[in-house]
């Protein structure tokens, strides 16, 4: 069996295996491979000429305070499903382990599609130490007078400030405010932020789903009162910063080098993926 990398000729086939992997994200693979797909640091394996089995190694930053780490994040993992069973995605993701330590990353990170792979990425020796909160709706203001509107370009400069105050002290993805740029793109009007009575200086932001129940991230000051406002029903809820209790694991990291292994045990906070080509 053969790993090598895709060429950029591979597009079309490459999204057609990632719409049969993962059905129903056929306008989100859209954007993702005009946007982020790199071919250079997408892993395939060819079968009579055909892909069969893909991975994308993507290059991130995590820090903890003035620390820096750099990350593979392992992201559309698929094999076509004729062929599974066959440990294709396991030797390519041990493959992708060598490579990154040969590009010096300290981790291997990922956000699981379900529940059930978390059994399958341990045997890799990827630990579940990713995880998110839940927050519930609250008809309660914060303290003082609020406004809240939907965010926009402009705004990525605000939710920044908001998510770096806000994650002191763990380690965490870093994000740029072109990469906040992206988030309003992707969840374009449906991205909301909660103001101080100015309306100059944001406390809080949630990024809904489509059908307005669910936000994929919430974070700040407020945040169940701003889901009060934009969640279509009683019943939603957010995913806010994992605490040190009652938070569920949504993804894992595999340590690349000393440094790497080291930092998982530090901080005071648990450490915090989300949102990241999920």
């Amino acid at each position: 069996m053969d790993i090598e990398f895709a060429g950029a000729c591979d597009r079309e086939e490459i999204e057609a295996l990632y719409n049969l992997v993962f059905s129903g994200e056929e306008e989100y693979a859209s954007y993702y491979h005009d946007n982020f797909w790199r071919p250079e640091r997408c892993l395939v394996v060819r079968e009579n000429g055909k892909i069969i089995s893909m991975v994308n190694l993507m290059d991130q930053e995590m820090t903890l305070g003035e620390e820096v780490f750099k990350a593979t994040y392992i992201f559309a993992a698929a094999t076509h499903p004729d062929h599974r069973g066959k440990g294709l995605m396991g030797k390519m993701l041990e493959n992708s382990f060598e490579l990154g330590r040969k590009w010096g990353k300290d981790l291997s990170i990922l956000i699981t599609e379900n529940d059930s792979l978390f059994d399958f990425y341990k045997r890799f020796g990827y630990q579940p130490v990713f995880g998110v909160s839940k927050t519930e709706i609250s008809e309660e203001p914060p303290v003082y007078m609020c406004k809240a509107r939907i965010l926009d370009i402009g705004d990525e400069s605000r939710m920044k400030k908001v998510y770096d105050c806000f994650s002191q002290g763990r380690l965490k993805i870093e994000r740029s405010e072109e990469r906040f740029r992206q988030i309003l793109g992707e969840y374009e009007g449906r991205a909301y932020g909660l103001f101080d009575q100015s309306g100059e200086n944001m406390i809080a932001y949630c990024l809904m789903d489509e059908a307005h129940m669910r936000a994929a991230e919430v974070i700040g000051m407020g945040c169940g009162y701003l889901l009060y406002i934009c969640c279509a029903s009683p019943e939603g809820y957010g995913c806010g910063l994992p605490e040190l209790e009652n938070s569920r694991p949504i993804g894992c990291a595999l340590p690349l080098s000393e440094r790497g292994a080291a930092v998982l045990d530090k901080g005071v906070y648990p450490p915090y993926i989300n949102i990241l080509f999920n």
